[in-house]
C-alpha cells in the first residue's frame, strides 16, 4: 500500500530520502554532500510516498522569500523531486506536487520556483519558463587590457565563508536581485557555504576600507564568474582587472549572468565573445489573491475582469474583478466558473508570465496565449511590471 506522508526529522526518514536522492541523481556520498543535504532537508517541508513503510518517492519544498520590485513575497522552491525507477508510473510525483502546492496555498505562499528536468512535464502543474541566464565565454587571448586607479582602493581574495558578512548587504542592494530574486536569509547564506565549497571570493575595498564590490568565482579548467557586483566605476575596474590578471592561467573565461540580455556593446571587440541566452528556472503563481493584492502595480486603473484556469489549485479558478486605486489593488472573485465572460482570459501559466514581466500581454495576445478585449488588455498592460525577472540562486 502506498502512503503519501510529510517526512520528519526522524533519522530513518532522512536516511531513506538521502539514499533515494543519491540513487536518482547519480550522486556520490561524501561528508560534504551529506552536510549540505541534511541542512537543506532540515529547512524544508519534506514529502514522501512510502510503500510498506519505506520511502520510494519524495520532494523538498523550501520556504523562502523573494524581492519583486520592493514587494517581499513568500516563495517555495521545489527541489529533489525523485522516485525509484521501478516505482515510476504510479502517480507518486503528481501526488507529491499537488500536496506541496496545496500546503503552499494554505500558507499564503504567493509563488513557487523550480529547476526542471523537463519544462513540458512541470507545465502540467502550472509552472512556466520565467527565468533565463545569459552565458558568456571568451578565450583568454581576447580578454581586454584593464586599467584601474591604484590609489582608489584594492581587491582582496577572501574565503567565501569569511566573505559572506562583507558582501551580504551588497547582494541585497544589487538591483538585479530585485526582479524576483531570492532574499537570502542567514540560513540560506550558511547553506551556500556548505554546498559551494568550490566558490572563491574577491572583494573590493575603497580607500576608507568600505566594501563596494565583489566577485564570486570558481577555478577549474576554466575561470567561471558566479556573481559580479560593483557599486561604482572604481570597483568595476578593479574587479574586472582582477579577472583579466588570471589570463595566463586559463584558456577560457565564462560568466552565467542572471541578466538574460547580452551586453556586448560595452566590449571593444564583441565578435570574440560567445553569448547565448539559455532557459533557467520555472515559476508559477500559487496563491493568486496573495500575489495580486500585494502586486506593485505601476499605475491605477478602473475595474476590469479576468478569468483564470488553474488545473492544480481550484481556489484560483474563476472570474475575478480587479481595480487599482492609489496604488492599492482591490480584488473580488465574482464567479467560480472560469468559462464565464471576462475581459481577459488567462491560464495560470500566462498569468504568471505576464505579471512577473517575462512576456508582455501584447505578445501573449498575438500568440494566442490569452484572449480578451484589446482595450482591457492594453489598460492592464500599462500597469504591469515590464522588466525581465531575474534570479541567481539554484535549488
Amino acid at each position: 500500500m502506498n502512503e503519501l506522508v510529510k517526512l520528519t526529522s526522524d533519522p530513518l526518514d532522512l536516511a531513506e530520502f538521502y539514499a533515494l536522492y543519491l540513487y536518482c541523481f547519480k550522486a556520490q556520498d561524501s561528508p560534504e554532500r551529506r552536510a549540505f543535504f541534511n541542512y537543506r532537508y532540515a529547512h524544508s517541508f519534506c514529502y514522501g510516498v512510502k510503500q510498506e513503510g519505506h520511502v520510494k518517492s519524495g520532494l523538498l519544498s523550501i520556504p523562502l522569500e523573494v524581492n519583486f520590485h520592493g514587494v517581499h513575497y513568500k516563495m517555495n522552491g521545489i527541489c529533489d523531486v525523485c522516485t525509484y525507477p521501478e516505482f515510476g508510473g504510479r502517480g507518486a510525483i503528481s501526488s507529491l506536487m499537488k500536496a506541496a502546492l496545496a500546503e503552499m496555498f494554505e500558507n499564503g505562499t504567493a509563488l513557487s520556483y523550480l529547476s526542471p528536468f523537463s519544462y513540458e512535464f512541470y507545465r502540467h502543474y502550472g509552472y512556466e519558463q520565467i527565468f533565463e541566464h545569459c552565458h558568456y565565454q571568451v578565450e583568454s587571448i581576447h580578454l581586454p587590457k584593464v586599467k584601474a586607479d591604484v590609489d582608489a582602493g584594492c581587491v582582496r581574495r577572501v574565503d567565501f565563508k569569511e566573505a559572506v558578512p562583507l558582501i551580504k548587504e551588497l547582494y541585497d542592494k544589487d538591483s538585479k536581485n530585485h526582479s524576483g530574486g531570492l532574499i537570502r536569509s542567514d540560513w540560506w547564506w550558511e547553506y551556500l557555504t556548505k554546498k559551494r565549497l568550490e566558490w572563491k571570493t574577491a572583494v573590493y575595498f575603497n580607500k576608507a576600507g568600505i566594501v563596494q564590490g565583489y566577485l564570486v568565482y570558481t577555478t577549474g579548467s576554466t575561470f567561471i564568474i558566479q556573481d559580479f557586483y560593483s557599486e561604482n566605476v572604481d570597483s568595476y575596474q578593479h574587479l574586472l582587472k582582477f579577472v583579466c590578471q588570471h589570463q595566463p592561467m586559463f584558456p577560457y573565461f565564462e560568466y552565467a549572468s542572471s541578466v538574460s540580455q547580452a551586453h556586448l556593446d560595452f566590449l571593444k571587440e564583441p565578435e570574440f565573445i560567445k553569448a547565448q541566452t539559455k532557459p533557467y528556472m520555472m515559476a508559477r503563481i500559487v496563491n493568486l489573491r496573495e500575489f495580486i493584492v500585494n502586486y506593485p502595480f505601476r499605475r491605477d486603473f478602473e475595474q476590469i475582469s479576468f478569468s483564470v484556469e488553474d488545473k492544480i489549485l481550484a481556489e484560483n479558478n474563476g472570474v475575478w474583478e480587479l481595480f487599482v486605486e492609489n496604488g492599492k489593488a482591490g480584488l473580488v472573485k465574482i464567479s467560480e466558473n472560469a468559462d464565464e465572460t471576462a475581459d481577459i482570459k488567462f491560464t495560470v501559466q500566462s498569468l504568471s508570465k505576464s505579471f512577473l514581466g517575462y512576456r508582455s500581454l501584447a505578445i501573449l495576445f498575438k500568440m494566442g496565449n490569452i484572449v480578451g478585449n484589446p482595450q482591457a488588455i492594453e489598460k492592464l498592460s500599462e500597469s504591469l511590471i515590464s522588466e525581465t525577472p531575474m534570479i541567481q540562486d539554484y535549488f
